[in-house]
């Protein structure tokens, strides 16, 4: 998302300009690359002297900061728009309401949970042993953390804190990435974290603007995607400083933004006057986010636009009035919030997980897609900006395509569409097998079975726009195959189940016929020896009167278990109990049908399908020498079973002793002259040995 190379941003500030200011009494606190910059703490007669030298170009107070927490909401009375009892795959419990108005679960359904994006959350501090925070420490996705109050690399309460320092922090970053099933899910709960502390709330302690610069640059040398904060200045400022041009924290925010930072700030609880916002949302070209109450009304405290330039702000909003968060006083508990400070992380949230879906789009092309994708974006005003975000609109912004199919078998034809949002001059397609096309709706033909990723990119007036679809395509050659085996009456036979698969696997649903008119019992399923790593095969359903059984395989890759790879051989073993008065050469075909409403399939996260069938066989065997057929005599057929296998590529006798009528421990002509030897002149019979 930033820049790949040096800028002028990067450049450090100038040691010897700091080193003067020192000599004359004053005490560096932090120094700024972005906005070479200085702040210090110095006696106020020495403000003139220091005006005064070349070098200085403005001198600037720095500001406190204030934190838009804890608004009380007047009683709701209409029904609510969702219900937190809608299905759906995660249990968002209380979170509900809050991520299924941005469209969050829909993202979720689709795979995308901000995984590989970067998310930077700068606010007071954050209780990390919270049980919503869990599984991201787990996972290792808690980059890294820096308390710029005290200066370490503590972020949770510290022993000089105040009890209350971190409950804010834990309140906006498990809004935007918690992940307790029942409570709260956050829209970015798969994505990773940086966890900068720059807010002291005790009050005998002001937290100056140059921390929150700090943590910015921080996050940005880091490789922060997203930055996440909801705390805003206003103390020393005016109205007419919010201008895109004054308040440091501004300066600073557009220079992350130029620096390919997607950036999301509260606006502030100020409103509901006209001008309200504060710094740093004056910006250019941030996210600027509004509160709105879960019936999609403005917040009475949301703050309201337009800068003093007159841009139009906020530029969006999302849930901000009873948002439910984790609570910072507790591991196990949680609570709601109310202000500004909590829709900025679902926005924020909601920028990760575009990221996540279409790594292609830049930091500018987010903040357009959730603006131009938002419920008033035809009318925006400086209430609720460009509107409630859609961030499934916002994912199908920009460069898009569909397809007419994206599942077959070999040779498989696929028509393309694009539904890109802006209007295109020109089309580049990649289809994943090394072939392209340049026309608006291309045709394409996939000739080997794999899984192909698909990419688009399209001119516009305005933009190069870029759409890559990862394993869009599936062209499928997959068999399922039973491995035919024969048994004595009374034996217990093992029975191959094999399988040639094209894709990455994790379950695979296997209903199995054994239907015959003798008494053959399927007593148990083992894994094979290619799903040794599966952790479950369980029988779903079962019903030994109709000799039928339905069963499971799955494995557990949320424990870190493999797919299975691409590749052929057995998956499952079936053992099969012979009857003891079965009589020789009865035989009965195994295969998968669809048995009560369960069809064949194999699938992973992305795609399920049924996979071509080969039944095999259990078949009763004789003990005789000489019975290739296993029919019980020798005759001629036993010859003419022989010659076919020999040489026109017939069955393999059962066993081996059946075909090898003379003995000698393998299988040729021999044992043809053998057999007419002694069918018809007079020659001896196969020895029993």
């Amino acid at each position: 998302m930033g820049k790949d190379r040096p800028v002028f941003a990067d450049l450090p500030v100038r040691q010897e300009y700091v080193d003067q200011i020192i000599k004359r009494g004053a005490q560096v606190r932090r120094l700024s690359r972005w906005l070479n910059a200085a702040s210090f703490e110095m006696e106020l007669r020495l403000i003139g002297e220091i005006a005064r030298l070349p070098f200085v170009y403005k001198i600037q107070p720095v500001a406190g900061f204030k934190s838009p927490i804890d608004v009380e909401s007047p009683p709701q009375t209409r029904p609510p728009k969702f219900s937190p009892t809608e299905a759906d795959a995660l249990d968002y419990g209380s979170s509900w309401t809050q991520v299924s108005m941005i469209n969050v679960p829909a993202m979720h359904s689709l795979g995308h949970t901000g995984e590989g994006v970067i998310v930077a959350m700068l606010d007071t501090g954050y209780r990390k042993s919270h049980d919503a925070f869990a599984r991201a420490s787990d996972d290792g996705r808690v980059l890294d953390e820096y308390d710029f109050i005290f200066n370490d690399g503590e972020t949770q309460n510290e022993i000089d804190d105040d009890p209350a320092q971190h409950n804010h922090g834990t309140y906006c970053w498990s809004t935007l990435g918690g992940y307790a099933p029942g409570n709260v899910i956050g829209p970015a709960y798969g994505a990773s974290f940086l966890l900068a502390k720059t807010e002291d709330v005790r009050s005998e302690t002001q937290i100056e603007e140059d921390n929150w610069v700090a943590a910015l640059e921080w996050a940005d040398s880091l490789g922060a995607d997203v930055i996440s904060t909801s705390l805003s200045y206003s103390d020393w400022y005016t109205y007419e400083d919010f201008d895109g041009n004054t308040a440091v924290t501004t300066l600073a925010a557009n220079t992350a933004a130029g620096l390919g930072i997607v950036v999301c700030n509260s606006i502030g609880n100020s409103g509901p006057g006209a001008g309200t916002l504060g710094a740093p949302s004056d910006a250019f070209d941030i996210l600027a986010c509004g509160a709105v109450d879960r019936y999609e009304v403005i917040a009475y405290f949301s703050s309201h636009g337009p800068t003093y330039d007159g841009r139009t702000k906020p530029e969006v909003c999302a849930m901000g009035v009873s948002t439910a968060c984790a609570d910072g006083g507790s591991d196990v508990y949680f609570t709601t919030k109310s202000g500004t400070s909590l829709s900025t992380p679902l926005v924020g949230g909601a920028a990760a997980l575009l990221l996540s879906a279409n790594p292609t789009l830049n930091s500018f092309q987010v903040r357009k897609a959730l603006m131009e994708t938002a419920d008033r974006a035809s009318n925006p005003g400086n209430t609720y900006g460009w509107g409630i975000i859609d961030v499934l609109q916002a994912y199908n912004w920009g460069a898009n395509f569909t397809a007419d199919t994206t599942l077959g078998i070999e040779s498989l034809t696929v028509n393309f569409s694009d539904s890109s949002t802006p209007p295109a001059t020109s089309w580049t397609w990649s289809f994943g097998d090394g072939d392209s096309s340049f026309i608006r709706n291309p045709m394409h033909t996939y000739s080997s079975p794999g899984s192909y990723d698909v990419a688009l990119v399209i001119e516009s007036a305005e933009v190069t726009l870029t759409r890559s679809k990862e394993g869009f395509i599936t062209v499928i050659a997959d068999t399922l195959s039973f491995v035919t085996v024969s048994g004595f009456a009374g034996d217990t036979v093992a029975m191959s189940v094999n399988l040639s698969n094209s894709q990455s696997l994790n379950n695979f649903i296997i209903p199995t016929s054994y239907a015959n008119s003798w008494d053959l019992t399927l007593d148990r399923v083992t894994l094979g020896a290619r799903s040794k790593n599966f952790d479950l095969i369980s029988e779903i359903y079962r019903n030994d009167a109709a000799h039928e059984l339905v069963f499971e395989m799955t494995a557990d890759t949320s424990s870190g278990m493999p797919f299975l790879a691409p590749g052929s051989g057995e998956i499952a073993r079936l053992f099969f109990v012979i009857d003891s008065s079965a009589g020789i050469g009865e035989s009965a075909t195994i295969t998968a049908p669809q048995i009560s409403g369960y069809d064949p399939e194999l699938a992973n996260a992305r795609v399920g399908y049924a996979p071509i069938i080969v039944p095999g066989s259990v078949t009763v065997q004789t003990d005789m020498r000489g019975d290739a057929d296993n029919s019980g005599e020798i005759n001629i057929v036993d010859v003419s079973y022989i010659i076919n296998y020999l040489y026109k590529d017939g069955p393999t006798p059962i066993t081996l002793k059946a075909g090898d009528a003379d003995s000698s421990q393998s299988i040729n002509l021999l044992d043809v002259t053998y057999l007419i030897n002694y069918l018809y002149k007079n020659g001896p019979p196969p020895e029993e040995k």
